[in-house]
């Protein structure tokens, strides 16, 4: 496999000069790239079909890897909010003056290059990507082989906006998709700051293993929802269900659900046959067990 060491130094460089680029080139840029995220809508769900006919229907990753219109639309949405965050690089976090007159500040900077190992969801590339430029980080895509074609397509997307905002292209770099790319990730300690990775329990902990530049360690599941005493019913159920059967197959659909007491047994009686529509299977212990089978 050829090193990807000369994508990463470019990357490297870019990350450099993003530092210079104002706010309001940054927010531009996220806009324009939302726009052409749903300009491009036909171009990513070609791509992204191809990506599809190779995975087995019945396995969940297929969702997890599918896009629709409405899910581009999400995209692009999810961007639009991005660009109006608050710029976090260059924020006054603290300041005090020594006995002696001199005047100490600490000031928020830009990581520099960031890393990001993912799965099969070709979302998390524009996520990233936009988040990284947000917060003017240079940054680095590794993703599955699964979803090639549509993070290609999306990376191309990506550079030509940049290039379009007057922003160097190699500020955001998709590299191969091989397993091997991450071994060099793990040893680039001159040229990246810090590696997220992003996807199951075994994919992060064997980042945080082997790596040698910094991670940032992410949440991998069990989600919880925890229904208290004075919530509103409805709203309560609508969030529940919402959570588990919207996109069952994503890291961060409900898994467990947790009650109080003085409200289980008529949220639960009120609960079962939401889920059971959808058919979810329930696993309880044995109070809410009576609840159910009572």
């Amino acid at each position: 496999m050829q090193t990807i060491l000369p994508l990463v130094i470019k990357t490297h460089k870019a990350s450099v000069a993003l530092r210079n680029c104002s706010d309001g080139q940054i927010k531009k840029t996220l806009q324009s790239l939302a726009d052409a995220v749903e300009a491009n809508t036909p171009a990513i769900l070609e791509a992204n079909q191809k990506d599809v006919a190779k995975q087995d229907a019945n396995d969940p990753r297929t969702d997890r890897l599918s896009l629709t219109e409405q899910r581009i639309k999400s995209i692009a949405n999810s961007i639009r909010q991005i660009s109006e965050l608050p710029n976090p690089s260059g924020m006054l976090i603290e300041s005090r003056k020594l006995a002696n007159g001199l005047l100490l500040q600490k000031v928020s900077v830009p990581l520099g290059v960031v890393g990001a190992i993912y799965e099969s969801r070709p979302n998390v590339t524009f996520d990233i990507s936009a988040l990284c430029l947000r917060s003017m980080n240079g940054c680095l895509l590794k993703g599955s082989s699964e979803a090639m074609h549509t993070n290609c397509a999306a990376i191309k997307i990506i550079k030509d906006v940049l290039k379009q905002n007057d922003i160097d292209p190699d500020s955001i770099t998709l590299l191969p998709s091989e397993r091997e790319t991450v071994q060099e990730l793990f040893t680039a300690t001159k040229y990246v700051d810090v590696l997220i990775p992003r996807g199951s329990e075994s994919l992060i902990q064997y980042v945080r293993k082997n790596s040698l530049v910094p991670v940032i360690e992410t949440g991998a599941g069990v989600c919880h929802v925890y229904v208290e005493k004075d919530a509103a019913m409805d709203k309560a159920l609508n969030i529940v269900v919402n959570a588990k059967v919207s996109r069952p197959s994503v890291c961060n659909a409900v898994d467990t659900i947790l009650v109080d007491s003085s409200i289980a047994p008529e949220f639960i009686k009120n609960l079962q046959p939401l889920l059971e529509k959808h058919g979810v299977e329930i696993f309880a212990d044995d109070k809410a067990l009576e609840m159910l089978t009572g």
